[in-house]
């Protein structure tokens, strides 16, 4: 498992990315990095009153990308793990969000010990069209998994 560091720099990024590496070839990637995180308004303040907190920036997955051909080996597990174990001292949680029609990426999360906190239905993707970038509304799943509890 490979690691680019840039854990922090002058325009207030802090993350880390990962690679995985088979026989000299890049076949995944992750991102954890420091985030505002992005719900929509109806969960606002449903979501701050249950965490009892101020919504400020959390440990946050933003990406996990692994070659189709390797899929189901372990490749995408070591990588997600790898994050984790950066983003456990930045905080007691690490969160992500996934489109909520990607039921087998839902449930990879939920056997690396992620639980469903609620769906945002106020997320955009962007998607390259016949015409350039479009802008589409999708529903977001968030998950959370606890990496600390002290």
């Amino acid at each position: 498992m490979g690691r680019w560091e840039k854990e922090e720099d002058d325009k207030g990024y802090k993350g880390r990315q990962f690679v995985a590496e088979i026989n000299g070839e890049i076949v995944g990637w992750c991102e954890i990095r420091m985030s505002k995180f992005g719900i929509g308004v109806e969960q606002l303040s449903e979501f701050a009153l249950s965490r009892n907190t101020s919504l400020s920036e959390v440990p946050l997955i933003t990406n996990l990308c692994v070659e189709e051909e390797v899929r189901g080996k372990g490749v995408g597990k070591k990588l997600v793990e790898a994050a984790i174990k950066a983003g456990s001292g930045w905080g007691k949680e690490v969160y992500l969000q996934v489109e909520s029609t990607n039921v087998k990426a839902i449930d990879f999360y939920r056997k690396l010990h992620f639980d469903v906190v609620f769906d945002d239905p106020a997320c955009r993707r962007v998607d390259v069209g016949w015409l350039g970038w479009e802008e589409k509304r999708t529903v977001k799943t968030c998950m959370r998994r606890r990496v600390r509890w002290f």
